[in-house]
């Protein structure tokens, strides 16, 4: 049989534990909150940018398909290729910000 002698207790001070987790729930609130607003810049601006982008695909398109010399031509077709390259970095900006 076991003879106690002395109870023995341990024991931990957990307060700067509970106020270190309420400072990071908080923290966490605050990042959530400036995610949102990030992703609604993001968007109010692609947008933004895209309609003039777009205008520009549309102006060339339709440039592309009078009659241009040689030169033109090429300058039309530079015009509209860095276009739709813009805009898919747009796409790519605004499928990361999603993700």
């Amino acid at each position: 049989m076991i003879k106690i002698i002395q109870p023995v207790c341990l024991g931990y001070d957990i307060t700067k534990y509970v106020a270190e987790q309420s400072q990071l729930q908080i923290a966490q609130q605050e990042i959530k909150e400036n995610l949102v607003t990030i992703e609604k810049i993001i968007f109010q601006h692609s947008h933004l940018i895209r309609g003039p982008l777009s205008n520009i695909i549309g102006l060339t398109h339709i440039l592309d398909k009078t009659l241009l010399d040689a030169n033109t031509g090429n300058i039309c077709d530079m015009i509209s290729e860095s276009a739709k390259q813009l805009d898919e970095v747009i796409k790519s900006i605004i499928n990361i910000a999603r993700a």
